[in-house]
């Protein structure tokens, strides 16, 4: 599951915070930016920020006035600025949920990588949010500066969400996905490879599935077994928003949603992990997120317990497992991925 998070963050912040003044001291709506670092950065003009944060990580960093959710908060702001998500079907709604929100005439700023969809962005702009007025480049960045028409001002617009049917008839669930959610309409074929695993391999209760995605994972185990137990987790709030609408979508009152992807945020006490943890070529931080995470996944699992992991083929995750002390065997491969399955041996007392 997952979503991608831009390698330069940084530049984008700076970008923004250069074209600041033109808010002119309004309360301003930042909408689902990269990481926390932008925000002390914003926060210190004296201009009241309110964040909309997509990322537990970078909501749980920020000590400011905020929100962590698939909406942007209530309320009518003076102004926007939004970091623009990098799928354009995301980044479209996100332009009009923020619009939705500001006063007509309102100055909206939208900034992004020039490599994440910006360049692109100006007719969704106009669309979304009202006429441009400038659009202003500087490190490999660009930030279009348009007014709030007044159509598309103080409304709610919802988040598109789609469905679809998933597994084989003895364990077909309802799948629900969000814009910008790992294998959007779809069951993607990591995900298939690792669930023929647990179909042969049961896993034993209670199950962790980190990084959940749209929760297909925990909604086709529960099919399977009712009784078991399991808790999805994923720091992504459209990811949750999915997974939440699959799990009513199939009843199974025995999933649990928690967000966030660190250990600290997680109980113990697993028999079974299980993950499709997320991955993009260009974005080191996702890998090494999964990495710290595999590291430690000793400590959420009972003894005796097992992690069952789907992963690119290239990916160095059994070294990793083994460095923890791991038994690790190749439960399942095709061409692109292979399951991992890692167990620890029970130290005798």
């Amino acid at each position: 599951g997952g979503m991608t998070i831009h390698r330069d963050p940084e530049a984008s912040t700076h970008l923004a915070r250069k074209l600041w003044p033109r808010f002119n001291g309004r309360p301003v709506l930042v909408a689902l930016p990269f990481t926390a670092d932008a925000l002390p950065l914003l926060r210190a003009t004296g201009s009241p920020v309110t964040a909309w944060h997509h990322d537990h990580a970078a909501y749980r960093a920020d000590p400011g006035p905020g929100v962590f959710a698939a909406e942007p908060p209530a309320g009518s702001f003076g102004a926007g600025l939004l970091f623009l998500p990098k799928e354009r079907e995301l980044s479209g709604w996100a332009m009009e949920a923020v619009a939705g929100r500001l006063e007509p005439g309102a100055p909206v700023l939208v900034v992004g990588p020039n490599r994440g969809g910006i360049r692109a962005a100006g007719p969704a702009v106009e669309h979304g949010v009202g006429p441009i007025e400038e659009t202003v480049s500087g490190g490999h960045c660009r930030a279009i500066f348009a007014r709030v028409r007044r159509e598309a001002s103080q409304r709610t617009v919802p988040l598109p969400m789609v469905s679809f049917g998933a597994g084989a008839p003895d364990d077909a669930v309802t799948v629900c996905s969000v814009p910008g959610v790992f294998a959007h309409g779809s069951v993607d074929p990591g995900s298939r490879l690792l669930l023929d695993v647990l179909r042969d391999a049961p896993p034993a209760g209670p199950v962790l599935d980190w990084g959940c995605g749209n929760g297909v994972l925990g909604a086709v185990l529960s099919a399977r077994d009712p009784e078991l137990r399991v808790v999805a987790t994923d720091r992504n709030a459209f990811a949750l928003e999915a997974a939440r609408a699959t799990l009513a979508a199939n009843r199974p009152e025995r999933v649990r949603l928690v967000p966030g992807s660190r250990m600290e945020d997680l109980p113990g006490g697993f028999g079974t992990v299980v993950t499709n943890p997320p991955f993009h070529e260009h974005i080191r931080s996702d890998a090494s997120a999964t990495q710290r995470f595999l590291a430690g996944t000793r400590d959420l699992l009972l003894p005796g317990g097992r992690l069952v992991l789907v992963a690119n083929r290239f990916l160095k995750y059994p070294e990793v497992l083994v460095q923890s002390g791991a038994r690790v065997r190749v439960a399942a491969e095709t061409d692109r991925f292979r399951v991992i399955e890692a167990s620890w041996p029970v130290e005798r007392e």
